[in-house]
C-alpha cells in the first residue's frame, strides 16, 4: 500500500469521473474477494484505510451461521416482523411470496429492529467486536440494533425462475453528505442527543448518523477518498433534491460512479466492514442459494449519564429481558446496560 494512492486526482470540477480501481480478489480462490484472518490485524487495518472496506473471514463459526439462519427463518415463520402469521415455511418456496415482510426489494426483512437472542449473541460476539475496535482504534463502543437480510434464491433447483423475488440493484449512502460536509453552524446539524428510542425509528436514525462504519455487499472501493469531491460536484443538483432527507441517499444510475460498483464476495461467517463514507448497495441474488445477512454497526458508546444513554439502556433492557438474552460483560457494555 506504500506510495501514491490510486484514488488521488480523481475529480474534475466540470465533470466527475473517478478512476476505475479493480477490487482485489483472493489469489487462491478468485471467486472470493480478498479477505483476512482475524489475527491479521495490521494487514486488514491497512487495507481498510486504503480501500474503505475489508472482509475478515471466519469471524462466525459454522454453528453460529446455522443458528443465525435458523433464527432468520423462525423470525419469518412466526411473523415477528409484524405481529401476524404470514404462512411462510422455510422448506416450502411456494410460501415465500405472499406474506413476505416489507422492504423485500431491498433484501431487508421488515421495518423493525431484530432483538432476538441469536441476533444479540452475534452483536456481543467478541470476535465481531474486536474487528471493529481494531479498525476504529477505540475500545469503548456500542452496537446498533438493525435488521436481518435475506435475498431469496431466484432460481430453484428444478430451474424455475422467480423474477418477482429479485431485489433492486442500488448504490446509496446511509447519510446526507451535503449536510455532513457543511461547516458547523452552516446547516441543520445531526442532533442524536434527542434520541429516546421510544420509537423503533430512533435505532435507525442512530445507525445512519455519520459515524465511520457499516457492513454490506456491493461496494465502490476507494469512494471515501473522493467523497468530499463527489459531494461538492453534486451539491447543486442531488444536494437540492435530497435537502430534507437525512439518512438515505440513492445515487441515480446515470451517475458515473455506478459503473465502478463491484460485487463483494465472501465465505460464510465472514464480516464485511466498510467506511460509512463509502457508497454501497446490493444486487439481485441470481443463484439457487439464499443469501443471509445481519447488518451491524459499532460506534462510540454514549454516556449512560445522558438522557439519551439512560433511555437507550431502559429500552434495550426491556428487549433483553423479553427475549431472555444472557448478556456477557462485553454485551452489557455494547448494549448500554453498564458503563465502560
Amino acid at each position: 500500500m506504500a506510495g501514491r494512492s490510486p484514488f488521488s486526482k480523481l475529480f474534475s470540477k466540470k465533470e466527475f469521473h473517478p478512476t476505475y480501481v479493480e477490487m482485489p480478489m483472493d489469489p487462491n480462490e478468485p471467486c472470493y474477494s480478498l479477505s483476512f484472518s482475524a489475527d491479521q490485524v495490521e494487514e486488514y487495518k491497512r487495507f481498510f484505510d486504503e480501500y474503505g472496506y475489508v472482509v475478515v473471514r471466519d469471524v462466525l463459526t459454522a454453528d453460529d451461521c446455522q443458528a443465525t439462519i435458523d433464527d432468520i427463518w423462525t423470525y419469518l415463520e412466526t411473523g415477528a416482523f409484524g405481529g401476524i402469521d404470514p404462512g411462510i415455511k422455510r422448506d416450502n418456496p411456494s410460501t415465500w411470496t405472499k406474506g413476505w415482510p416489507p422492504m423485500q426489494k431491498s433484501g431487508i426483512l421488515g421495518v423493525l429492529p431484530v432483538f432476538t437472542k441469536r441476533a444479540q449473541d452475534n452483536r456481543q460476539n467478541p470476535r465481531v467486536y474486536e474487528v471493529f475496535a481494531n479498525i476504529l482504534g477505540e475500545k469503548e463502543l456500542m452496537v446498533n440494533q438493525d435488521r436481518y437480510g435475506l435475498f431469496r434464491p431466484t432460481i430453484e433447483e428444478d430451474g424455475t425462475v422467480h423474477d418477482e423475488w429479485k431485489t433492486v440493484r442500488n448504490v446509496h449512502l446511509d447519510m446526507n453528505p451535503w449536510v455532513y460536509t457543511l461547516p458547523r453552524g452552516k446547516g441543520e446539524e445531526y442532533d442524536v442527543s434527542k434520541l429516546d428510542y421510544l420509537s423503533n425509528s430512533h435505532f435507525f436514525e442512530e445507525n445512519n448518523h455519520p459515524g465511520r462504519l457499516q457492513d454490506g455487499k456491493l461496494h465502490l472501493q476507494g469512494f471515501h477518498k473522493i467523497f468530499k469531491e463527489w459531494t461538492d460536484c453534486n451539491r447543486r443538483d442531488l444536494g437540492k433534491k435530497y435537502a430534507d432527507q437525512r439518512t438515505f441517499i440513492s445515487i441515480p444510475e446515470e451517475d458515473p460512479v455506478w459503473s465502478h460498483a463491484q460485487r463483494l464476495t465472501g465465505r460464510a461467517g465472514s464480516l464485511f466492514v466498510w467506511n460509512q463514507l463509502v457508497a454501497h448497495g446490493s444486487a439481485p441474488n441470481n443463484s439457487t442459494r439464499a443469501r443471509y445477512a445481519q447488518f451491524l454497526k459499532y460506534q462510540s458508546a454514549v454516556s449512560l449519564e445522558s438522557n439519551r444513554g439512560h433511555m437507550r439502556k431502559e429500552v434495550l433492557s426491556c428487549h433483553v429481558q423479553h427475549y431472555g438474552v444472557a448478556l456477557t460483560e462485553l454485551g452489557q457494555k455494547l448494549l448500554s446496560q453498564r458503563s465502560w
